[in-house]
């Protein structure tokens, strides 16, 4: 009987550790899988800003930018985007050609309310007003700036010897179609093959020829004594009154209508663009016989087709100078008055007409147009 009892309470001791050692192992399971979950869930919510991942929140993460640039951001058109440094935004300071986004960035005068430290006061002759920037930031709009007390009185510019001509140029003048120019025409240091299109006829001489599209007579630098001569002064003197025109200073207006001058009507006076001018619709030139206009233009004239620039009171194309930084375009059916002295080509499209001078540093080109002096 004793034996029998012995033998049960080993085999109860038996079974009671077994159990213990089943809840031992339940526990270490349960630990080790608690201490998973937590480090899981401390992944999922910790995303590393920092290692170019972007993970759950995070909108971009160092070089990682989720597949976007200036360009899809914002209204640029090139730069280096970037990611903040809590990879919760892009930094878009780099970005270029933003118009629009308040800021003067590459080649920009000025961007919506960024003018970038200039006002009425400083861009002209104004005691005050509102100067605002152009829709495509390349320039002031001084509209509603007032008070310019500026003396419109300036002189004419002298033309010099280049005054004698109505057509100098330095590398060309063609023309097709019937034109008619009324005036002498000049090239050089180009030669008289660079005059195309006019069918000329030498005069005994050689100093000069002539051609049924010309009233008057036509010079070139390879004809006889003492034509070269007198074109070298002429082309001299063409050069000098650029450069006269180009830099008078303090203008009466700076960047008026952004560039687009079509349907205004200009008073005398100093005009200074940095830009282009486009005449998109008649504009008038309005003023006395003894008034100057300069017009001061950084890049191209184009006149529009059919658009005209139209003389008031007793204003004098003589009076009216284009002073322009790159090219002119008198384009299908416009009219033109003054005299337009270009660093680059003139060009007149078919049937447009200039009341005035074409005084080019370059070449003129002409079809079927009308030249006045």
């Amino acid at each position: 009987m004793k034996t029998k009892l012995l033998s049960i309470f080993a085999i109860s001791i038996f079974f009671i550790f077994a159990a213990c050692d089943d809840d031992s192992s339940n526990n270490n399971t349960n630990n080790t899988n608690n201490v998973n979950n937590t480090n899981n869930t401390n992944n999922t919510n910790n995303a590393s800003c920092g290692n170019d991942i972007v993970e759950t929140d995070e909108v971009c993460d160092g070089t990682a930018l989720d597949s976007e640039d200036c360009t899809t951001v914002g209204d640029y058109t090139g730069g280096e985007l970037a990611c903040a440094s809590d990879c919760l935004a892009f930094v878009e300071s780099a970005c270029t050609g933003g118009c629009g986004n308040n800021l003067v960035e590459t080649d920009e005068v000025c961007d919506g309310t960024a003018l970038d430290s200039e006002d009425c006061t400083t861009i002209g002759d104004y005691t005050g007003g509102e100067l605002a920037c152009a829709g495509d930031c390349l320039a002031f709009d001084d509209s509603a700036c007032t008070g310019n007390t500026n003396n419109t009185t300036i002189a004419n510019i002298d033309l010099g010897t280049a005054g004698e001509y109505v057509i100098l140029a330095k590398s060309g003048v063609s023309t097709t179609g019937t034109t008619a120019i009324t005036g002498d025409v000049g090239l050089s240091p180009a030669d008289h093959t660079y005059l195309t299109g006019f069918s000329e006829t030498m005069d005994e001489t050689n100093v000069f020829s002539t051609s049924i599209y010309v009233t008057g007579q036509i010079y070139a630098s390879d004809y006889a004594v003492s034509t070269p001569a007198n074109l070298t002064t002429a082309v001299s003197d063409m050069e000098n009154a650029y450069t006269t025109a180009a830099g008078l200073t303090t203008p009466n207006y700076v960047n008026l209508g952004a560039g687009e001058i079509g349907g205004l009507t200009l008073t005398p006076g100093l005009y200074k663009w940095g830009t282009g001018v486009s005449i998109t619709t008649d504009v008038t030139i309005s003023g006395s016989e003894t008034d100057v206009w300069v017009f001061q233009i950084g890049e191209d004239l184009t006149v529009a087709s059919a658009a005209s620039v139209i003389l008031s009171g007793d204003a004098l194309y003589e009076n009216i100078i284009w002073q322009v930084g790159s090219s002119a375009t008198l384009n299908t059916g416009s009219h033109m008055e003054g005299i337009i002295l270009t660093m680059t080509s003139i060009s007149m499209n078919t049937g447009a007409t200039l009341n005035g001078r074409l005084l080019s540093q370059s070449a003129v080109t002409m079809d079927d147009n009308t030249v006045t002096e």
